[in-house]
């Protein structure tokens, strides 16, 4: 405080107009994520702090409590919207389901409605290629995954600690885009579900689950009548190789066999070293062989592709 007086004329004080302000003494080697008093979650102001990353921790511990805050309002505010939707004239089904998200698209006819997708924790019934079964890999294996997470996550989160729930498998799981409010889904699990005395028995539950969108904005567009060409670059490292002929099927069998308009170009990037072996030992041949093959399978089509070298790509 003692810059605070030289400049300001002004002595520090822990009370003004009713507010009390606290402070808190750090000790050595502190850790703000194994702190659990008070009187450190009241205080104002903190010290002393001796270097960036001790900031860096005292800044993401107070972030995390303002953040939880906010999440306990969000909270406060959805019990309440559905406490007042019960006096509306449709009772408690005026209020959407999540609070806050927007309602289901409603399809004006049967060309409209929307499709559910079958899936497992293993495999989803609806390919890109028509084919009836596709093993579930990359980002929609991830996804599964994770929406499966989520669900035992707010299962514990409501029936903890009367009850623990733990997941044994995914009987049935169903997905649907809603271009409104987001992916829905609908898991059917089979859960082991654990009380206080440690007693277990299996059950099976389904839930609901949304990802909402952001914010969407219909942006108005002029009609254009002439066919504008579309181009997409598609940048690769050596740790992509591996997604490039899932890639390329999905891309032809949207793209070139319908005879779009479009043109795909494919930017290799090397980093110094792999450069030096471009001639004789090129990372990238087997990309650039599917390449040719595809050309060949659809002659009118050309897939070019450019090389640069750099030490750290640009995200």
């Amino acid at each position: 405080g003692r810059c605070i007086i030289d400049y300001t004329s002004s002595n520090c004080v822990s009370q003004f107009e009713g507010l009390e302000y606290h402070h808190y003494q750090l000790g050595k080697n502190y850790d703000p994520n194994k702190e659990q008093s008070e009187q450190f979650k009241k205080a104002l102001t903190v010290h002393p702090v001796s270097d960036p990353e001790q900031m860096y921790r005292l800044h993401r511990y107070f972030s995390e409590i303002e953040l939880q805050k906010t999440y306990d309002e969000i909270a406060k505010l959805q019990a309440e919207i559905k406490n007042v939707s019960i006096l509306a004239f449709e009772g408690n089904r005026s209020a959407q389901w999540p609070v806050g998200v927007n309602p289901s698209f409603e399809p004006k006819s049967r060309f409209e409605v929307l499709k559910w997708e079958y899936f497992t924790e293993e495999e989803i019934y609806s390919c890109i290629d028509d084919s009836p079964k596709c093993e579930l890999h990359g980002i929609d294996k991830m996804e599964v995954a994770d929406v499966i997470d989520t669900a035992i996550e707010q299962l514990n989160k409501k029936y903890m600690p009367v009850l623990h729930v733990k997941k044994q498998q995914l009987i049935n799981g169903y997905r649907r885009f809603d271009p409104t409010r987001g992916m829905e889904y609908t898991l059917d699990l089979q859960l082991e579900v654990v009380n206080q005395k440690g007693h277990s028995r299996s059950i099976t539950k389904r839930v609901h689950l949304v990802r909402p969108l952001s914010h969407i904005e219909i942006i108005p567009m002029p009609y254009v009548t002439e066919a504008t060409r579309v181009h997409i670059i598609i940048p690769l490292i050596s740790e992509d190789r591996s997604y490039v002929n899932h890639f390329l099927e999905g891309f032809a069998s949207n793209a070139f066999e319908t005879s779009e308009n479009a043109v795909l170009t494919f930017l290799f990037i090397y980093d110094p070293e792999e450069a030096q072996h471009v001639n004789h030992d090129d990372i990238f041949a087997d990309v650039k062989n599917q390449i040719n093959v595809y050309e060949r399978k659809y002659p009118a089509v050309k897939i070019p592709w450019i090389s640069v070298k750099t030490e750290i790509p640009s995200q």
